[in-house]
């Protein structure tokens, strides 16, 4: 909170602690790990636009036992939502085009130097 108040929540004291606490803390480290190991894995037709794409992995990820199945009388169409946000957010997914971090083909194409560099900031 302190670093928000005096650096402002876009600043880069503050998206790093918040990225650290996200990465380690909320376990987002590891479960962009489960989300970049099996994307390779699924089918071309899932990995054709992002709907596909979030089904396709809110089917992988639950049978791997990563996450748990999205009850079907809730709101959410899928587990995994806001996270792509989150971790656009804090600059740990590489852009495809314009505003969209979907790779057409590919999937989520994560920056893994924009990880290394957030969880080093934590070290000073």
């Amino acid at each position: 909170m302190q670093l928000g108040k005096v650096y402002g929540t876009e600043g880069r004291a503050f998206l790093d602690a918040f990225g650290q606490m996200i990465l380690l803390d909320g376990r987002h480290l590891e479960l962009m790990f489960w989300v970049d190991e099996p994307q390779r894995r699924l089918a071309p037709k899932s990995r054709t636009t992002f709907e596909a794409f979030r089904r396709a992995l809110d089917r992988q990820l639950p049978e791997a036992g990563v996450i748990r199945r999205v009850p079907r009388n809730q709101g959410k169409k899928t587990f995994l939502r806001d996270e792509f946000k989150l971790w656009n957010k804090l600059g740990l997914l590489e852009k495809a085009s314009g505003r969209t971090y979907f790779h057409r083909g590919v999937g989520l194409i994560f920056n893994w130097r924009a990880v290394v560099s957030i969880l080093r900031a934590g070290e000073v």
